[in-house]
């Protein structure tokens, strides 16, 4: 019995390619797909899977970390409010100083700006080992203070 001969299929070498080979080095961490999307979407390596930057995050992410930003904004005009209608001071002492010293509007900006660069490092990193517990504790200790805010200001009131 003979065996046929088969066209095998040879890849490409990199000279016939029209541009670098994109396996040729890692993920870099902030990409021209970091904020406008990728193709990976999951991570086929589950060997390799932790401690990976990928293209695309997920949707659950973004509504976490959108919803600290928000929550970080809504803590800090809280904070402005209950400060001018009961004598008293900001508990976290560098943000009491800056309210003091520069004023509330650089308090905000600061405060946010501190806030949002986080999270981006946040959402960057989000395969690492402990970020997503990261993640949620702020969510928690963010949704903690506004719930301590809407009770001051019940009292308050």
């Amino acid at each position: 019995m003979q065996v046929a001969d088969e066209a095998v299929a040879v890849p490409p070498s990199v000279s016939d390619r029209r541009s670098e080979d994109r396996r040729a080095r890692a993920t870099p961490i902030v990409s021209r797909y970091t904020l406008f999307g990728g193709r990976r979407v999951g991570d086929r390596r589950s060997a390799e899977s932790s401690e990976q930057y990928v293209d695309r995050y997920p949707a659950q992410l973004a509504v976490a970390l959108v919803t600290i930003g928000v929550l970080c904004v809504l803590d800090a005009a809280f904070t402005l409010l209950y400060l001018q209608k009961v004598p008293g001071g900001e508990a976290n002492p560098l943000m009491a100083a800056l309210i003091d010293g520069a004023g509330p509007t650089y308090f905000v900006v600061l405060k946010c700006a501190i806030t949002n660069v986080g999270l981006v490092v946040l959402c960057m990193h989000k395969n690492f080992r402990f970020v997503r517990p990261v993640i949620a504790a702020l969510l928690g200790v963010y949704i903690g203070l506004f719930m301590y805010h809407i009770y001051l200001a019940a009292v308050v009131a």
